[in-house]
């Protein structure tokens, strides 16, 4: 029975951005001259939308946890997810659902370490601006990247035309965190994605195994109590 409720909420903050783009191989881009553009184009084309079920094998490790199994997302436009983590003897470990930037979720243990709401999303492949100011931006062969100082560090975001690569997050008490995304990519999702807490040691990993197009999911999906 799952017995542990945590509630999180991050609200999204909208970065200020002006005209002027990069040049192919530009340098750091100032602040005043960003092209929101590219942006908003990174953020569209990795927003979810047509709803999908997607199959995956997970495992988590750190200092105090070690685990793997199976697990169901379930996405759909405007950014709503539902994630089901299975373990051992097909025991439910984790129930989460995340709207937007708001998370819910239930689970079998105290203390479950699910990564932050920004990370969660990045895992799926998804842009969400974190609650900072845009400060930097570079286009190259390489592709997009984006910084953001702010929310307790800085963070850099790279993505190539059609969907997010990776997300690092340095805190400004030496904390640091990251994802990295790996293909083939499905309509910007990727094959494989991986969370890293290096302070924590703690590292969450998801290998996609199916994906599905389906119909649009009932609400009650969304309400993490029912399963």
């Amino acid at each position: 029975m799952l017995a542990t409720l945590v509630t999180a909420a991050a609200a999204g903050c909208a970065a200020r951005q002006s005209g002027g783009a990069a040049g192919a191989d530009s340098p750091e881009t100032p602040a005043a001259e960003l092209d929101s553009a590219q942006i908003e184009r990174l953020t569209r084309v990795t927003a979810p939308d047509a709803p999908r079920q997607i199959m995956f094998d997970w495992s988590l490790q750190d200092r105090d946890v070690r685990v793997q199994g199976k697990g169901v997302l379930r996405v759909q436009g405007p950014y709503h997810a539902r994630l089901d983590l299975f373990g051992p003897q097909d025991v439910e470990f984790v129930r989460a659902v995340l709207v937007r930037d708001s998370l819910e979720y239930l689970a079998a243990a105290r203390n479950v370490p699910l990564p932050p709401v920004a990370f969660l999303w990045s895992l799926l492949g998804v842009f969400r601006a974190p609650a900072a100011e845009l400060t930097g931006m570079t286009q190259g062969a390489a592709g997009l990247t984006l910084r953001y100082m702010g929310d307790g560090g800085s963070w850099q975001f790279r993505a190539d035309s059609a969907s997010l690569r990776s997300v690092e997050w340095q805190g400004g008490d030496g904390g640091r965190r990251t994802v990295e995304l790996a293909g083939p990519f499905t309509e910007s999702r990727p094959a494989r994605a991986v969370f890293r807490d290096w302070r924590e040691f703690r590292e969450l990993t998801l290998t996609v195994t199916a994906t599905e197009n389906v119909p649009p999911f009932d609400p009650g999906v969304w309400n993490v109590s029912i399963q």
